[in-house]
């Protein structure tokens, strides 16, 4: 895991949602802006763990993490 993680740095975050929330099309449209603005192959952007109804933990590239806050 510690070298995984140093070869591609990622984070997690846990998202508090309202019953209406789009969080897959956050994260895909996360993994969009990265591939076409930034430049990045393959972005990874993905719920990770459901920790209860209206939480989830997402996880994938740090600059993923900054382009998903808008959603």
């Amino acid at each position: 895991m510690q070298r995984a993680s140093e070869e591609v740095p990622g984070s997690m975050m846990t998202v508090f949602l309202r019953p209406d929330a789009r969080i897959r099309f956050a994260c895909h449209a996360a993994k969009l802006y990265c591939s076409k603005e930034l430049q990045m192959v393959d972005p990874v952007c993905d719920v990770s763990n459901y920790l209860y109804p209206g939480c989830k933990v997402v996880a994938g590239n740090k600059e993923v993490k900054s382009s998903t806050r808008q959603y």
